[in-house]
């Protein structure tokens, strides 16, 4: 998926909000597929509104999983970093949801 330019935009603290099966963002499954995931935010008028809180709850949950994953094997839990949570609500957005890049003139959101 990755090498056809396949985009994903991850909203960290919603999954559990809207009920999605899991509840945990798909970033080790976008990684996975070649996809350097953009970071999203979503019901801001239930959750909180800034990319701080998205980036501390993925970093945290991805985190976790990575720990689990690798419980009881010899394996070395494959953690992101601070530096790719932050890739993700920067770089890697602007490629997920180029009008969301900023600009300097202010403009209606379509992500």
């Amino acid at each position: 998926m990755g090498e056809t330019g396949t985009t994903v935009a991850l909203a960290p603290t919603s999954d559990a909000q809207i009920g999605l099966e899991t509840a945990i963002p798909a970033v080790d499954e976008a990684l996975s597929a070649g996809i350097r995931p953009g970071l999203s935010i979503d019901v801001e008028v239930a959750l909180a509104g800034d990319m701080f809180t998205q980036t501390r709850a993925l970093h945290a949950i991805q985190r976790m999983r990575a720990v689990n994953a690798a419980y009881g094997t010899d394996r070395q839990p494959q953690r992101i970093t601070t530096h790719d949570v932050l890739d993700f609500a920067t770089t890697s957005l602007t490629s997920t949801c180029p009008p969301c890049a900023p600009r300097s003139t202010p403009r209606a959101s379509t992500c």
